[in-house]
């Protein structure tokens, strides 16, 4: 018996001993992006040829190369399952990756491996088409649009001195081949909240499908510019399809037959990588050990996934002491939970280390203001405080969009108009990332407040033809054909203090901000 325990025992502690060690976590940083993962090399690579897609994707929309804002943050997870756990969402189960951008910038997060046909480069070349077209082209897109674009640019290959565009979605070939097909109706109708777990993969699959046949069919030339531009001017998605395609009948059996025919075109054409500089460092173990807290605030969390987050960031505040990466994590968070106090403390703890950290600079500002914002509280020289720090964060850091929206958040938490100061920020902070609904909807209202129907309307079309059905959609649909109503009457015709009213960035129906693709 005591041979056998012993015999127990050193098992034991050959297990512990062999147990492999957790990996370490680097970061990856090029002029347009930043890479997390746990292999350096792995992602400086990744950086490199997410900077040579980009590149090919601006020479043909036409985006200037000097034009950027934000650093879009891409997290490389181990795997799928990884992904699907920092997703957390309804439809985390369907998903191999996602894009989501809020009030604190955009990220994607993508698997390391897919185990299966190593798609990991089509996950993160779609994931990026979709940053590309809402970044960079904000106006509206019909899910199918959205999801095609990001299949069909997703499939690009390089080699050394040619990129080939159009190559055929071969990770969608099960669902493609599927007897059950989308009926083109629902296709081009559907947004994604409206299919079955079961459509999803055909949806995909015939969106990249109808995508490449309007772009390389010669007898469809012109059609899928000039849908778009229907949708865009209000026209109902199968109404402008009719309009622009034709038939919706004959254009069901064009694309079947497309499908089955034997060849596919597919553009090659010049390309070389540009000279980019990669800069790789290993993180330290505290901002290691937080990363998937900070991929969690970006994205968003409700309370009950607030809860466990703050709990685990306080006892690596603990762990860590005075660890700037880990205390200013603590602070969002504690601000999230509406913890004012204990979030003010984390960020003078940042702040004592590391004077002009730009997010503890915010958090301390918002924990001045946001309970005098919950409170109803216009004491002037209260906010005239809070507002003193969050002005010091965007000195800190003048391309963060969300010192200048919470600046402009001030004035009317104060209860008087926003400064015209205040207002070209709150552009600017659009401008910086303009797929957020918190940054469009309040310059929206200052535009109509101004008079500015037709702007007003332009900054709504995104939040009322969102790829994912919701009250927010529907709310911005009947206000942009109220204030295209009002841009087409005479001046002084229009009752603004009204449309102001349904306007408002204070409605009671407003929705969280970020969007998954």
């Amino acid at each position: 018996m005591r041979l056998l325990m012993l015999v127990f025992a050193l098992l034991a502690g050959l297990i512990f001993a062999t147990k492999p060690a957790k990996a370490a976590w680097y970061r990856a940083e090029t002029p347009k992006f930043i890479f997390y993962g746990t292999s350096a090399k792995d992602i400086q690579n990744d950086a490199l040829r997410l900077e040579r897609y980009d590149a090919l994707l601006r020479a043909l929309t036409g985006i200037p190369e000097t034009t950027y804002s934000m650093k879009l943050t891409v997290y490389v997870l181990p795997d799928i399952a990884a992904v699907r756990r920092a997703h957390g969402g309804a439809m985390s189960d369907r998903i191999g990756g996602f894009y989501t951008a809020s009030r604190s910038g955009a990220i994607a997060v993508v698997p390391r491996s897919t185990a299966n046909d190593g798609r990991e480069d089509i996950i993160l070349f779609h994931e990026y088409a979709h940053h590309l077209m809402l970044q960079y082209f904000p106006v509206a897109y019909p899910a199918w649009y959205v999801e095609g674009f990001a299949e069909y640019l997703s499939t690009v290959q390089f080699t050394r001195d040619v990129a080939k565009i159009g190559l055929p979605a071969l990770h969608r070939r099960y669902s493609l081949n599927l007897d059950r097909k989308t009926p083109i109706e629902r296709l081009l109708s559907a947004t994604v909240s409206d299919l079955r777990s079961d459509e999803m993969g055909n949806f995909y699959g015939r969106a990249w499908l109808l995508t490449h046949y309007l772009s390389f069919d010669p007898t469809r030339r012109g059609q899928q510019r000039a849908y778009l531009d229907k949708i865009n001017e209000g026209v109902p998605a199968l109404e402008a399809a009719r309009l622009t395609m034709g038939d919706l009948d004959i254009l069901q059996k064009d694309l079947d037959r497309y499908l089955a025919a034997s060849k596919i075109s597919y553009l090659s054409i010049a390309n070389k990588a540009p000279a980019v500089s990669v800069t790789v460092s290993e993180l330290d173990k505290a901002t290691a050990d937080t990363l998937m807290e900070r991929l969690a605030l970006t994205r968003g969390a409700n309370r009950e996934r607030l809860e466990p987050i703050a709990a685990r960031l306080r006892k690596l505040s603990t762990a860590y002491p005075g660890h700037p990466a880990v205390l200013t994590l603590l602070a969002e968070a504690e601000l999230d939970l509406k913890n004012f106090a204990a979030a003010g403390a984390a960020a003078d703890a940042v702040l004592a280390v590391e004077p002009n950290n730009a997010r503890a600079l915010l958090w301390k500002g918002l924990s001045i203001g946001r309970p005098l914002f919950d409170a109803g509280d216009r004491d002037a020289a209260k906010w005239k405080v809070a507002r003193s720090w969050i002005v010091r964060a965007n000195r800190a850091n003048i391309d963060d969009p969300l010192p200048l929206f919470e600046n402009y958040r001030t004035f009317r938490g104060e209860g008087k108009p926003a400064p015209p100061s205040a207002i070209v920020g709150l552009e600017r902070a659009v401008e910086l990332i303009p797929q957020t609904n918190s940054f469009r909807i309040p310059l929206a209202y200052e535009k109509t407040k101004a008079g500015d129907f037709k702007t007003a309307a332009l900054l709504m079309r995104p939040i009322a033809n969102a790829p994912h059905a919701s009250a927010a959609a529907a709310w911005a649909k009947r206000l942009m054909i109220e204030l295209n109503a009002a841009a087409a009457k005479p001046p002084g015709s229009v009752d603004i203090n009204a449309l102001m009213a349904r306007v408002s960035p204070d409605r009671k129906d407003k929705e969280e901000d970020k969007e998954d693709e």
